[in-house]
């Protein structure tokens, strides 16, 4: 049988989150809330899924700028080269008409591989016009 704790009693966890004043403490601005925002960069960290084709496209991407500049460059120093690059392009990008290819997210299992390829190049199309008319 439970027994019937005194006001001074410390309170099990589900008492606590059902106090106002603890939850006023734990839901109150924090001091990181309050810093200033800052100039240096925020880095967010992406995991994406590639298959056998797109990786080793990436893989290339990576290998030749490495071959160009010289540098131990790492692919998210390509990617976001590739991201800089077509950033102008994103507002046309947003105005334009969607072929019906694009128009259904297909699955990602193996066995969809056919339809995720065609989504894909019908995506590749949209991007590759923005990006050519900004030339």
């Amino acid at each position: 049988m439970a027994t019937p704790r005194e006001a001074n009693d410390r309170r099990g966890a589900v008492g606590a989150l059902l106090d106002a004043g603890t939850a006023a403490t734990v839901y109150s601005p924090t001091q990181f809330d309050r810093q200033r925002p800052s100039s240096k960069p925020t880095y967010r960290k992406r995991q994406i899924i590639l298959d056998h084709r797109t990786d080793t496209t990436l893989q290339e991407l990576t290998d030749s700028l490495r071959r160009v500049t010289g540098t131990r460059l790492t692919t998210s120093h390509a990617v976001r080269a590739m991201l800089r690059m077509i950033e102008p392009a994103l507002p046309r990008l947003s105005m334009a008409r969607a072929p019906v290819e694009a128009t259904f997210l297909p699955n990602n299992a193996a066995r969809f591989a056919d339809e995720r390829i065609r989504f894909e190049d019908a995506l590749k199309g949209l991007i590759g016009e923005a990006v050519r008319t900004l030339s």
